[in-house]
């Protein structure tokens, strides 16, 4: 197979037209969030540490857009892990670190493994939610926050290593081995990282001591209707 220089780490296939579409849109929901984010954020080092988190996640989202955008799928499956743990982090400095644990990260002492982020999430949400509001949401359910995590960290961190799962979206035809991720799982993984990006975006309006505008609550609606019936597309191990 001859390639054009640029294109060695390419997808085998052209972007679709319905990854493209999908890219396109979360390209839109960055235009009408970011420019409405917070320009400054002050106030304790609570909120220093989380704003830096949220917008490091940010960051991340952006560049996994870019990559997508450029077929370059494998490296943007690797980074999802960090867009997940980057928001992760910044939500437990806001709403579940204790003093004494931002006071020790500030020195250098202490750094919370995700295990330890994902149970102090989820009891604080636990506490937070009424037994009404969980009955009519099963997200919200008990425990919620530290099963996403059970459910999504080994593949995050199989993509982001490049373990056998990331090994397996990719093909070898012609005596060429290249990436084949399908356009179905990569439309899921953009939807996600959208996910993710809105719920970052309403906790960085919550830091600067802003109102949630009526965007996030359009966009989340968007998200909603566009739930895929599966969490993720299963692929065979690469063997």
């Amino acid at each position: 197979m001859t390639r054009r220089a640029g294109q060695f780490f390419t997808d085998s296939a052209p972007p679709s037209s319905e990854v493209d579409a999908a890219v396109r849109e979360s390209m839109r929901r960055s235009e009408l969030l970011y420019p409405q984010l917070p320009t400054t954020y002050s106030g304790s080092l609570r909120i220093q540490y989380a704003t830096r988190w949220l917008l490091l996640a940010l960051e991340h989202r952006e560049s996994f857009l870019m990559l997508v955008d450029a077929n370059r799928r494998s490296s943007a499956y690797a980074l999802m892990r960090s867009i997940y743990e980057a928001w992760s982090r910044g939500f437990w400095a806001s709403s579940a670190a204790s003093d004494a644990q931002i006071e020790a990260m500030s020195k250098g002492r202490y750094v919370p493994k995700m295990e330890t982020i994902a149970k102090e999430l989820s009891r604080q949400l636990d506490a937070s939610i009424s037994p009404a509001a969980a009955a009519a949401n099963p997200e919200l359910q008990r425990g919620a926050v530290a099963r996403s995590k059970a459910m999504l960290w080994d593949s995050l961190s199989d993509f982001a290593h490049g373990g056998v799962q990331q090994l397996a979206r990719w093909s070898e035809a012609d005596g060429t081995i290249a990436p084949a991720h399908i356009d179905e799982e990569m439309v899921w993984m953009l939807r996600i990282v959208d996910v993710w990006g809105l719920i970052t975006c309403a906790a960085l309006f919550d830091a600067g001591g802003m109102g949630i505008p009526d965007v996030v609550q359009e966009i989340l609606q968007e998200l909603a209707a566009a739930r895929p019936a599966e969490l993720m597309p299963q692929r065979p191990r690469a063997g």
